[in-house]
């Protein structure tokens, strides 16, 4: 079976694909740094078990994801052992501004606390929760937030740090 296709719908087609390629191109080169994730923003020596061992997440049900309200995460610790966390040190927070990840600042206070999280079980579900005030100014359009925690796995043994990690959107 011969496929017939004139000059014309091949030329077509060339340049349709080349308008498609060009678009994408162009799309990636405005904003290149839009897709850096702020995984790279947690050290190296916490990057073992990233986000397997130690788990934060925001629930939508008790967050309204608006920039100068209050973030709610939850923490998870998924190992065996007990986790070792001192937010006022350990809970970091980061906002996308222009080009790149900026530091913002907590204004929780966690009396210096440090907190033992301990695994899942069927007695105690686990599920820390801390909240976040963020000093990120109003915007007018939505900007991206990194919220890293920083722990010991096994702070009585082999003291492995771990870490977790996620990204959020918030609105105006």
């Amino acid at each position: 079976m011969l496929i017939n296709i004139n000059m014309s719908d091949n030329i077509k087609f060339k340049i349709h694909l080349l308008m498609v390629l060009m678009a994408i191109f162009i799309g990636a080169c405005l904003d290149r740094n839009a897709g850096v994730s702020c995984e790279s923003l947690v050290p190296d020596t916490f990057r073992d078990g990233l986000n397997t061992v130690l788990q934060i997440n925001a629930p939508s049900h008790i967050n309204s994801f608006r920039i100068g309200e209050s973030i709610f995460i939850v923490v998870d610790n998924l190992s065996d052992t007990v986790i070792e966390v001192a937010p006022d040190k350990d809970l970091k927070i980061f906002w996308w501004q222009g080009s790149s990840w900026s530091v913002a600042r907590n204004g929780m206070n966690y009396l210096s606390v440090t907190d033992q999280l301990s695994p899942r079980t069927n007695v105690d579900p686990g599920g820390t929760i801390y909240n976040i005030v963020s000093d990120i100014p109003r915007q007018d359009k939505s900007v991206r937030v990194c919220v890293i925690l920083e722990g010991i796995e096994d702070p009585d043994g082999s003291r492995s740090k771990v870490a977790a990690f996620t990204e959020l959107i918030l609105n105006p």
